[in-house]
């Protein structure tokens, strides 16, 4: 007989009472007699007081319209709410809810909030070290790259301006000996000139380097300051 009145109930009402089921954990069948109790008596028949155990309640967003436990006012769909399974006196079990002020006026589930919060506040404050401790790590091994490059850059940039000085006085000594002004001459400051460039040009590659790793609390390295070159004019 039960089955037969479960088939007959109209199809979108047997999806809610499925749905309902489901998210309460509680059978189609209590879930009905509860609702005749109500349509018939005006309210449930069993109550807060009535109550032997429950499970550790839990804060949900409900999803379908139901009563307080404890005061007998409606909870709407999407209220915030506790949810808990009780056992009863008579030995029955079922999902109940409570309005979150109702659930409070109890000092062991209030108890046990209090001690859910403070767990809570405690997993913050670590999550908050572990990301501060992870921007700590990434920061140190962005500034260690950059200061990689940094000092690769600073190296070839010193290099590069003693060279180029050192060839440079060579030949303005020699110019100034021999006076001549010859082709050969020319084209060996010409070489060293395009010499200077080239690795001038690296630098700034390394410059580049250092911009694709370097953030927003790195200090870009200063300008190499070139040296006034002595050039050579017919």
């Amino acid at each position: 007989m039960p089955s037969l009145f479960i088939k007959n109930i109209p199809e979108d009402l047997y999806k809610k009472l499925e749905e309902m089921a489901s998210n309460t954990g509680r059978s189609k069948q209590d879930i009905i007699i509860e609702a005749l109790q109500l349509r018939i008596y005006g309210q449930q028949i069993n109550t807060d007081s009535e109550m032997v155990e429950y499970s550790e309640p839990r804060l949900v967003i409900l999803k379908f319209p139901t009563k307080c436990v404890r005061c007998g006012n409606p909870l709407v769909a999407g209220d915030e709410a506790w949810l808990s399974k009780v056992k009863y006196k008579d030995g029955t079990e079922k999902w109940v809810a409570w309005h979150f002020s109702c659930l409070m006026t109890d000092k062991q589930l209030a108890k046990i909030y209090i001690e859910i919060r403070k767990l809570k506040k405690v997993r913050d404050v670590l999550k908050r070290e572990v990301n501060d401790l992870s921007d700590v790590i990434i920061e140190a091994e962005a500034r260690k790259k950059v200061l990689d490059v940094v000092g690769e850059i600073e190296k070839r940039s010193q290099n590069i301006e003693k060279r180029f000085y050192e060839v440079t006085e060579i030949l303005k000594q020699w110019f100034t000996i021999t006076g001549t002004k010859s082709a050969d001459l020319v084209k060996i400051h010409d070489e060293i000139r395009k010499s200077r460039e080239d690795l001038l040009n690296e630098l700034s590659e390394l410059r580049k380097k250092l911009d694709e790793v370097a953030s927003a609390f790195i200090t870009k390295p200063k300008t190499v300051k070139k040296k006034e070159v002595w050039k050579y004019e017919e």
